[in-house]
């Protein structure tokens, strides 16, 4: 449900998987999910400075919204009500809920691909 259905638009789910997977280093995830950013719209220069640990510049007001959410929920264990707010008034409820899920999933799956080991499709380089 997470990855395919829900509120969120395609583009801002794959911003929520990107600072997940800057937030805790994971190859697998960063290689497979920046092609499917891409591929949703987001810009390259947001990809970019997420891979690079700056906070990107030139975002639209929702995906300033998703990253701030993301951000502070990966920084503090929580997300506070102005940054709760700025998503729920967006998506609703269930929107701002469906990202919390969303960070904790590929949290999840971050720290089983880390754990793993396992090397990179096609022998990549390692994109972070």
């Amino acid at each position: 449900h997470l990855r395919w259905e829900g509120k969120l638009p395609p583009r801002l789910k794959e911003l929520a998987v990107l600072v997940t997977a800057r937030r805790w280093t994971c190859q697998h995830e960063w290689l497979m999910h920046s092609k499917l950013a891409l591929e949703a719209g987001l810009a390259a220069s947001v990809i970019s400075e997420i891979r690079e640990g700056r906070p990107p510049a030139g975002m639209s007001e929702d995906e300033t919204a998703v990253y701030n959410f993301c951000c502070e929920a990966h920084a503090t264990g929580h997300v506070a009500d102005e940054a709760f707010l700025a998503i729920r008034d967006r998506f609703g409820l269930d929107g701002a809920l469906e990202l919390l899920a969303l960070n904790g999933y590929y949290t999840l799956m971050a720290m089983v691909l880390n754990t793993a080991g396992l090397p990179l499709p096609g022998d990549a380089d390692p994109p972070l």
